[in-house]
């Protein structure tokens, strides 16, 4: 939510000033990101996001910012990142001593994972994407973060299969031929190549079956989302005395980013926390029962697990309409069948729906 800075109390690195250009001294503080705008200064990957690819990935200047970083230090942090791409992109990648962990804090991109994978966040891994790196007195690896931009996750928008609570987001980043080829902002290469290393995914579910005991237990983020709910009451009015919401004359209607099928339906801020809890304990369920295929996996794209979900109808009970809402992880003809407690249709109809 807040502002990305180099701060005690943010992004906690050393400063660094112009003149530190040489030793320990321009090693750190440094955070850089991968955004839109890549036209923004800064560093351009050598390595395509995935064979034949026409996007680039650039890392931007994020601190210090274009207008304030010298010579000597871009040249340090370029050799550094080219560094650990030239290594991510060898055979030996995962060595111990030589590979990713002499580059990278591990853990912070184990669980930046986790929390893409948690939201299922439709911009994760490509775009806000946060990484920095302090002076090497001071530890001097890559690390994740902070993650930052998650309005577009939780189910809330309607595109690349983020709605769904099934499927994990990297697969189909990664994996998608239509993504891949129509979307300018792509995941870097060496995502893959960590989730290839199966070292790198036992952490990921070692760390995942931790957190699971206690910050992301179920009932424990339930009675979080309550508890902000109730802070924001008197908020939310005040918001929606301006933002009406859907079809609301002062939102752009340019529709690139859809919104999740479920707001058509929702009649009361109360549903849409009410959607919010029970995606997340989708979401978490899911994941709890798909977790460990990520070790069998020898591709993102073995593990780009569908599904379907089919919720309660609204309103219930019924006066003369209702909603039935389901959803699919990939456009496809579906039947529906409503009976009555008879056991038989009311109308005799089968609908077919997309």
């Amino acid at each position: 939510m807040e502002k990305i800075k180099r701060d005690k109390n943010r992004v906690d690195i050393r400063k660094l000033n112009p003149d530190e250009i040489s030793g320990d001294d321009v090693t750190g503080g440094y955070i850089i990101k991968v955004d839109k705008e890549g036209w923004k200064p800064g560093i351009d990957s050598e390595y395509p996001p995935f064979p034949g690819a026409t996007q680039t990935i650039r890392y931007q200047f994020h601190y210090p910012d274009a207008d304030d970083i010298v010579e000597e230090q871009v040249s340090y942090l370029s050799n550094f990142i080219g560094t650990f791409e030239y290594v991510m992109n060898g055979n030996n990648y995962a060595d111990n001593i030589s590979g990713y962990p002499k580059y990278l804090d591990v853990e912070s991109f184990a669980d930046y994972f986790i929390l893409n994978e948690l939201s299922k966040n439709v911009d994760g891994y490509r775009l806000s994407a946060y990484m920095y790196k302090d002076k090497d007195s001071n530890g001097g690896k890559l690390t994740a973060g902070p993650v930052w931009d998650h309005n577009f996750s939780f189910g809330n928008i309607g595109y690349n299969d983020s709605q769904y609570y099934s499927g994990w987001q990297l697969g189909f980043l990664l994996e998608d031929e239509g993504f891949k080829t129509g979307d300018g902002f792509q995941v870097p290469f060496w995502w893959r190549k960590l989730m290839q290393d199966s070292s790198f995914v036992q952490l990921i579910i070692d760390r995942w079956w931790d957190y699971r005991q206690d910050i992301l237990n179920i009932d424990n983020l339930h009675q979080y989302i309550d508890a902000v709910a109730d802070t924001l009451d008197e908020a939310k009015d005040r918001n929606f005395e301006i933002w009406i919401g859907p079809g609301d004359p002062k939102l752009p209607e340019d529709g690139w980013f859809p919104p999740s099928d479920h707001i058509s339906y929702f009649q009361s801020y109360f549903d849409e926390i009410e959607y919010l809890k029970d995606w997340t304990a989708d979401r978490i369920t899911w994941i709890d029962e798909n977790i460990e295929i990520l070790l069998s996996a020898t591709d993102p794209g073995d593990f780009k697990l569908y599904g379907y979900k089919l919720g309660q109808n609204i309103p219930n009970p019924v006066n003369s309409e209702t909603v039935i809402p389901y959803e699919l992880s990939r456009a496809a003809y579906v039947r529906i069948n409503i009976y009555n407690t008879n056991s038989t249709k009311p109308d005799g109809k089968t609908r077919n729906s997309r």
